[in-house]
Parts: structure tokens; C-alpha cells; sequence
């Protein structure tokens, strides 16, 4: 089995679990990942890699609740925080300040249509692991902006990743986050 074809079976395997349990999972996801994002601000240690490359008009795919956003809105003239599910957007909007440079929609990347104009940034953090044809999506990512960053962070991201990089020659910057700094507890350092 290829790396494509067993991120096939990955996702329609995580497609059944999220039709099992019906429309209640992303209320309960929502609620759980936001308080699980105030005790582990694990963006805290990886957006500075990204920082250099956050300018103009950025897009944020799979917003979630805020945790990346909340930093790109300091440094991008403009973020639109993309996600399908609007529980997630609710706790992005109650945990990131309304601004003018700040738009979300809710939406699945696969049905968003890129502006012509693209954009300066893309983030993707944990954001495509729900993806079904990633191969298409990311060619459709990489034909609107010059500079991407995306996170996979699954088991099977590894294989994923390879593939992703091979196929698209991507070059990585050298830098990896220390996942032992991560932040845990109760103190989550103000943004």
C-alpha cells in the first residue's frame, strides 16, 4: 500500500467514527480541545518558526479554536481562519479578540474557493488529517501562496510527510520544535 492510498484508508476510517457518533462529536471535540489548548499552548513553541513568514494575507486552515490564530492576527494584515465546524469557530471568536484584520468562515478546505489575489501564508496545523484527496488539496494550496506551513501530527504523518515532500520537492527549513518545552498546567502564559 502506498502512502496516498493509506491515507485513504485512514480517513474513511475517521469518517465513519465521526458519522457514528453523529453531529454532538464537534460540540464535544470543541469543548475539549479548547480547554486542552489553554493547559498545552504548544504554539507558543512552534509559531516562532513560522513568524518570519507571517505577512499580508494569511490563511489559516482548520482554525480550530484559536490556539495559532490568536498569534497571527499580530502579525498578518489579514487572517481568514477557515473551519467546517462551527463549535470550533465559536471558541476561536470567544478566545480571540474580534478585529477588523480577522474573518472566519466555516467551511472544509476541499469547498473553499482560493481568491484570486491568494495569499502570503498558509497554516495548516492539524488541519488536513481529514482530507481525502490531500494530493489535490495541497496543489490547489501551493498554486495560491508562495509559503506554507503545515503540522501533521498523527502516526502515520511521518509516511505521509515523506511523501508529501518527495512529491512536491519540498525543502524543510532546519528547526524543529522541542516537544519537552511544551507548556502544562494550569498557567497558560497570556497572548
Amino acid at each position: 500500500m502506498n502512502p496516498l492510498e493509506h491515507w485513504h484508508e485512514i480517513i474513511f476510517n475517521y469518517r465513519q467514527m465521526i458519522d457514528k457518533h453523529g453531529s454532538t462529536w464537534h460540540g464535544q471535540h470543541a469543548q475539549w480541545y479548547d480547554g486542552w489548548i489553554r493547559q498545552n499552548d504548544y504554539a507558543s513553541i512552534i509559531y516562532p518558526l513560522y513568524q518570519p513568514y507571517v505577512k499580508g494575507r494569511v490563511l489559516e486552515i482548520g482554525a480550530g479554536t484559536g490556539l495559532f490564530t490568536a498569534y497571527l492576527v499580530k502579525d498578518a494584515e489579514h487572517v481568514t481562519a477557515l473551519d467546517p465546524s462551527a463549535d470550533m469557530l465559536y471558541y476561536l471568536l470567544r478566545n480571540v479578540p474580534v478585529l477588523t484584520r480577522l474573518e472566519t468562515i466555516q467551511l472544509k478546505i476541499e469547498d473553499f474557493l482560493l481568491p484570486s489575489q491568494g495569499y502570503d501564508f498558509i497554516l495548516a496545523s492539524h488541519a488536513l488529517f481529514n482530507v481525502m484527496e490531500i494530493d489535490q488539496v495541497l496543489c490547489k494550496l501551493m498554486g495560491a501562496c508562495p509559503c506554507m506551513g503545515l503540522l501533521i501530527g498523527s502516526g502515520e504523518g511521518l509516511a505521509l510527510h515523506t511523501a508529501i515532500k518527495r512529491k512536491f520537492n519540498i525543502k524543510e527549513k532546519k528547526g524543529r520544535a522541542n516537544a519537552s518545552k511544551l507548556p502544562s498546567g494550569p498557567d497558560r502564559t497570556a497572548l
